[in-house]
């Protein structure tokens, strides 16, 4: 993001789509839940281009978060984040999920994906080489069978 755009009109951008509906009146109560929620009030002033990169990951995650969408769809989503904050992530999903809405999120931390997915899709040059329960899918054997390499988790 090259523009001094504030983190609190980041996140309103997930509004957009309410604009002239009944739902935008609730647009200012969900803009400062997700910003609560993603651990970003006091930072709601500021200027994006100044946040560290784990804190810009979690603005877009708000302003995902703000859409109300049944389905997120997360590439990466996680790319930037520290421990904690992945780890925040994962419950944010895991609730989504058991409220009755889908989420699907692409990862390289397989270890990860494996512990906090239901199901997953495992990707070799863009084929599916297996899909099913992330236990199953993801363990050290289908690893070195799709990857040549030796997994340890």
């Amino acid at each position: 993001m090259a523009f001094g755009f504030t983190v609190e009109e980041v996140v309103a951008w997930g509004r957009t789509p309410w604009h002239g509906t009944p739902q935008a009146r609730q647009d200012a109560s969900i803009i400062g839940e997700v910003l609560e929620q993603q651990g970003l009030m006091h930072l709601r002033t500021r200027p994006v281009t100044t946040l560290s990169g784990g804190e810009r990951t979690r603005v877009h995650l708000a302003r995902v978060l703000a859409q109300r969408a049944p389905l997120l769809l997360l590439d990466e989503a996680d790319a930037d984040l520290d421990l904690v904050a992945r780890h925040d992530l994962d419950r944010l999903l895991r609730r989504h999920v058991d409220e009755g809405r889908t989420a699907v999120t692409i990862s390289h931390d397989i270890p990860r994906m494996r512990h906090t997915c239901d199901d997953v899709v495992l990707l070799r040059d863009g084929r599916v080489i297996a899909r099913g329960p992330a236990a199953e899918i993801l363990s050290p054997e289908a690893i070195k069978n799709a990857f040549g390499i030796d997994a340890a988790w």
